[in-house]
């Protein structure tokens, strides 16, 4: 599966002006995952202490059921039609993001990524 990177690629100007670079979201609306007590439980983080540190990067094994698809029809002349398609995450893993591979590790299996950790 092809992953991309979400990152918006404005700059922050709106009709006012240059945003404060606090208030400018690096990331669509809708892209942020929010787990609590219940969710964290059941993914073996009983703790904070548990959790991932702010920062680190994680990776996200998921399934999940498109629940709404819908396109809009009115939009301004010359602009593509907004479209949307929500998806209701029903499974969720999570684990510590892998090590980047180095070209001898993807030709030649792990051991060749092996650094003597």
């Amino acid at each position: 599966m092809k992953r991309v990177d979400l990152k918006l690629d404005n700059d922050g100007d709106d009709f006012y002006g240059p945003a404060p670079e606090y208030a400018v979201p690096q990331y669509p609306w809708g892209v942020r995952l929010c787990l609590t007590n219940d969710e964290l439980e059941k993914l073996g983080i009983p703790t904070l202490a548990d959790a991932p540190a702010v920062g680190a990067s994680v990776r996200l094994d998921a399934v999940g059921t498109v629940v709404y698809v819908s396109e809009d029809g009115e939009v301004p002349e010359g602009q593509p039609p907004r479209r949307r398609v929500e998806i209701q995450i029903t499974e969720l893993g999570l684990g510590a993001a892998a090590k980047p591979r180095s070209g001898a590790g993807r030709l030649y299996g792990s051991a060749a990524d092996d650094d003597g950790d």
